[in-house]
């Protein structure tokens, strides 16, 4: 994954998640970390999913779980979710199930194998 790749990634993920652009010491930190492969999307979207900022945006009683499952729809996959896809999410957030990041990770693509280098002829 290139540096171009991994920071949209980064900004899709915060996003998703946090509704925001991720500040400029956490964007560079992290697309290094996806880059170089000590950090993986799921991994991230955990991160930010744990973080008391996003604690702080769950309890707020003006962002209802429906709000956060179209952003994570829209930001991640690029399109709005079904009204199915609400219910269901929507069903398994509330019952503890699942969580915002087990959205973004069904919803981020699986990151493409690196290509394969030929060795050199001898």
């Amino acid at each position: 994954m290139d540096t171009t790749a991994a920071r949209a990634i980064v900004q899709a993920t915060y996003n998703a998640i946090l509704f925001r652009d991720p500040d400029e010491p956490a964007w560079t930190l992290d697309a290094a970390a996806l880059v170089d492969g000590s950090l993986t999307e799921a991994a991230l979207a955990q991160q930010l999913t744990g973080s008391v900022e996003r604690a702080m945006l769950v309890t707020l009683p003006t962002y209802p779980i429906g709000a956060a499952i179209v952003a994570a729809y829209q930001q991640t996959a690029g399109r709005a979710p079904t009204v199915a896809e609400i219910d269901t999410w929507a069903a398994a957030l509330q019952a503890g199930t699942r969580t915002i990041a087990d959205l973004v990770a069904t919803l981020t693509p699986a990151s493409p194998p690196a290509p394969v280098t030929p060795p050199p002829p001898p």
